[in-house]
């Protein structure tokens, strides 16, 4: 029994001795291993720190870059308002020259009048033209534009300083290291970019107040202009009509002071009287007083003188003097303007136009031999006197005062 408990004894020993080196050995792997985390946290969290302190930086820049873009934006747009100005004022020079050479033409006469209306025509076109480049929609793109970049560059810098808030918050909860600095920092920027945000708006709404009002007084001076600009086209429209009515007017004085009017004259020969001719002399000749005749004859007598060859006067003569001058009872119940009869006795007509166009049609068809007014005396009237009556009315048309 005694050896027994001797040997027992140190067997005991060695199994403690091993627990302890056992335990001592873990302890160290264990310290180890936390050292090593601490480590790779410090190290990982000096890299988040490095990260933050880039993102801040970078934030720093972007927001100076924000806001000198935008007061670069804003001086370039009010280069363009004052360059708008400019032309709505060169615009209107133009169009207030355009009134005064328009005004000297109205005072002169000849062939003075033709270089001003040219001169008049040219600065009007050049007005018309700086008109039509004048547009506020520019204004506003630019507005939306230096609003819409400042957004997004504003929209940038608060996403980097989230980023950076989470890498710091990151770091701080590792309680690795001391952060405070950039933390601070961060904080510094925060408030900065918020003041900055608000100057932003503050500047815009300026801005847009100010470009508001320009543009109300933009669009107001165009329609001004504008109007400006219609009312000189309207003038110088009126100039070319009277040109173009003082042309017709020469046209048709030289037409009846070369027109022959004689026993001998071949009435087969259209002088060539336009419309527009024809209307005026029967306006102003004062024998014709129905204004149904003076708006209709002149289109039917150019219409029927394409087919029918007949002298005009001759034809408008002949037809005056057969119907009273267009007032006689014929003339008014039956449109009957030539005095024409047939088996059932007085012809009659269902409108003016085509009692017009008959009668013309009548006097073109007793044309024969020489065709001269007393040719068609023979078969047309029975009357000596016929001929000269017919004459005599065509001297008076011939000496309508134009």
């Amino acid at each position: 029994m005694r050896k027994r408990q001797q040997r027992s004894k140190p067997q005991n020993f060695t199994k403690v001795q091993r627990s302890i080196k056992i335990f001592t050995t873990m302890i160290v792997i264990i310290a180890v291993v936390f050292l090593t985390v601490q480590v790779v946290r410090f190290e990982n969290a000096k890299k988040e720190l490095t990260n933050a302190e880039e993102i801040l930086s970078y934030v720093e820049t972007k927001e100076e870059n924000l806001f000198e873009a935008s007061s670069s934006q804003i001086t370039l747009l009010n280069q363009e308002v004052n360059n708008q100005d400019e032309k709505l004022e060169r615009a209107g020079q133009m169009i207030s020259k355009t009134q005064e050479v328009s005004n000297q033409y109205e005072q002169s006469s000849g062939t003075a009048m033709r270089p001003l209306y040219e001169q008049a025509q040219e600065e009007l076109m050049k007005a018309d033209q700086l008109l039509q480049e004048i547009e506020i929609d520019p204004i506003s793109e630019s507005k939306a534009e230096i609003s819409d970049d400042m957004s997004l560059q504003s929209k940038e810098i608060k996403e980097s300083l989230s980023q950076a808030k989470q890498i710091l918050d990151e770091v701080v909860e590792s309680k690795t290291i001391n952060c405070d600095l950039v933390s601070t920092k961060y904080d510094d920027l925060e408030t900065k970019l918020q003041d900055g945000l608000v100057q932003k708006e503050k500047v815009l709404n300026d801005v847009n107040t100010n470009l508001n009002a320009m543009q109300a007084q933009y669009v107001s001076l165009k329609e001004q202009y504008a109007q400006q600009n219609e009312n000189a086209k309207q003038f110088l429209g009126r100039i070319v009509e009277y040109e173009s009515f003082e042309q017709m007017k020469v046209s048709l004085r030289a037409k009846l002071q070369s027109a022959n009017i004689s026993y001998s004259t071949d009435m087969s020969k259209p002088i060539g009287f336009s419309e527009e001719e024809l209307k005026y002399l029967l306006e102003h000749c004062g024998m014709i007083k129905d204004p149904n005749i003076i708006n209709t004859l002149p289109r039917v007598m150019v219409e029927t003188v394409k087919n029918k060859n007949v002298n005009e006067l001759f034809a408008i003569s002949v037809m005056s003097f057969e119907s009273g001058f267009f007032k006689s009872a014929l003339a008014r119940n039956k449109c009957n303007y030539g005095g024409m009869r047939g088996q059932g006795g007085w012809m009659s007509f269902t409108s003016m136009e085509e009692g017009l166009a008959s009668a013309i049609s009548c006097v073109h068809g007793n044309l024969k031999g020489n065709n001269t007014v007393e040719d068609v005396n023979s078969t047309y009237c029975g009357s000596s006197e016929w001929s000269e009556n017919v004459l005599d009315i065509m001297e008076s048309y011939r000496a309508t005062k134009i």
